[in-house]
């Protein structure tokens, strides 16, 4: 009889031994240490989150840690043939920053009860459409409520400047079995529209110019591929054809003076950088901040 009561007190003590949480839901996303890969967070035991995988080395790494399925949420095409040289398979499903179509929902959730896991769903950076798409992912078959996934989006940081992102997870509601089945094939690849896919290569661009300033404008010691006026020059050329194409033109004129505010802007980097001589880093840090805001604003009005 003393024994069992030992027990029975220290059962009601520690609790049961799974513990209080609810299956699946961990007490929180929480950043993973890696090399190769970048932003990556295990937002549950079935999901992770991080940014675009470049390459092979990043590929290998999140073999290692286990990962089964990568889902992009990217206009950018992804590599699924990379992916599986490391026994990884790829589902392409691209997504706006004005949120997530009624469709694209369900195959998201189709995505996590069909495919093997755990998920690594990822965009470019990491920060905005990805953990958009985990969070709906989550609510749909982790358990989580809308306040658990918009927490989640902050601490991702996912910026309130695309609140269609976060009116996607406020307004939720899980598709039922029938329109999961009809949401289709998960596919490799995604044909998106020319315009999406010049706006992948600005934000590359963009993300190379933004390297330069957290290097203080000096090159990587040893890399003689490119240079800083070629990077600024693939910028301008970049937002020059963007403007110059019929889908642009065919936009309101809000967005077509915000496009030419910044591709005058990327010219005048473009041309500073062109300058023999050192350039002058507070000349530079002056365009790239003003590129930045022209960028910055015409997102918050009109980014898709």
């Amino acid at each position: 009889m003393r024994g069992f009561l030992i027990i029975a007190f220290l059962i009601v003590v520690s609790g049961p031994a799974t513990g209080s949480e609810k299956p699946g839901i961990p007490r929180g996303p929480a950043p993973v240490e890696t090399q190769k890969a970048h932003a990556v967070f295990r937002v549950t035991p079935r999901i992770y989150s991080g940014a675009q995988p470049g390459g092979d080395a990043a590929f290998h790494e999140l073999a290692r840690m286990g990962v089964r399925t990568l889902v992009s949420v990217d206009g950018a095409r992804p590599d699924p043939v990379a992916a599986q040289r490391h026994g990884l398979r790829y589902v392409h499903l691209p997504i706006g920053y004005d949120g997530i179509a009624t469709q694209r929902v369900a195959q998201l959730v189709k995505a996590i009860a069909e495919l093997p896991t755990p998920l690594y769903v990822h965009c470019h950076h990491g920060q905005h459409r990805g953990p958009a798409a985990v969070a709906v992912m989550a609510m749909a078959r982790e358990g989580w409520s809308s306040e658990q996934a918009m927490a989640w989006m902050r601490q991702a940081g996912t910026s309130t400047n695309y609140p269609g992102l976060y009116g996607v997870v406020r307004q939720f509601r899980c598709p039922d079995p029938e329109q999961v089945e009809a949401a289709g094939e998960l596919p490799e690849t995604t044909v998106v529209p020319a315009r999406v896919m010049a706006m992948v290569v600005i934000d590359v661009h963009w993300s190379r110019l933004r390297a330069w300033q957290r290097r203080s404008w000096k090159p990587v010691p040893g890399d003689v591929t490119t240079t800083l006026h070629q990077d600024a020059l693939q910028l301008w050329e970049s937002l020059h054809e963007l403007g110059r194409q019929e889908a642009t033109q065919r936009l309101s004129a809000d967005y077509r003076r915000r496009h030419a505010v910044s591709e005058e802007r990327a010219k005048a980097l473009l041309d500073e950088t062109a300058n023999p001589g050192p350039p002058s880093v507070q000349r530079l840090e002056g365009l790239v901040g003003s590129l930045g805001e022209s960028c910055t604003a015409c997102h918050r009005e009109h980014r898709d």
